[in-house]
């Protein structure tokens, strides 16, 4: 491992076992700083709509941080970021191609507010991209295409009650994740 892995790997594990939010926050902006340049560089590679940049960066840096309890400290910490940031892209390609193929975008779902940093966008892009792939498409059927349930069930060769039942399921699944990830994620 060379010293630039070597010290995201430390930052890591400083960030993960940091009970001190003060602390906590500067080692965060530390691996900001350490990183961006380079995962902005990887991001702008391989990802299909660079107008997503800024969000996949976010969104890569939130589960990061998110997850950090699964990173075991002894891993390669940058091989550890760079796997998830390669994730998200990979998510975000698919996601903007179906949402383009729904004829709907993250742009159509919220509108980017000067307010909120960008935040709800992301929360609602992590919350989507968690969802099971029908349900997801379900949720934009309904609620972006305004499709009726009858109507989705005939696209999807679903009965009405099965589209009922997986809407209310992903309903359910987005409360979930805002309530017990996105939230608290936030608040750390």
């Amino acid at each position: 491992m060379d010293k630039y892995s070597e010290s995201v790997s430390a930052t890591l594990t400083a960030i993960k076992y940091s009970k001190i939010r003060s602390k906590r926050e500067k080692l965060i902006e530390n691996l900001l700083n350490m990183t961006l340049n380079h995962f902005d560089r990887v991001a702008r590679f391989k990802l299909a709509d660079l107008s997503y940049l800024d969000d996949v960066l976010s969104m890569m840096y939130r589960k990061a941080i998110l997850y950090i309890d699964s990173y075991d400290g002894v891993s390669n910490g940058y091989g550890w970021m760079y796997t998830i940031l390669v994730k998200t892209i990979y998510t975000v390609n698919l996601a903007v191609k179906k949402y383009r193929d729904h004829e709907v975008c993250i742009d159509d779902i919220v509108e980017p507010s000067t307010n909120d940093n960008g935040v709800l966008r992301v929360g609602i892009m992590l919350a989507l991209e968690s969802a099971d792939e029908i349900d997801r498409d379900i949720i934009l059927m309904y609620y972006y295409e305004d499709m009726s349930i009858r109507e989705i069930g005939e696209k999807l060769n679903l009965s009405k009650s099965a589209i009922s039942y997986r809407k209310t399921r992903a309903e359910q699944h987005i409360k979930y994740f805002f309530e017990n990830y996105y939230r608290h994620a936030l608040d750390n």
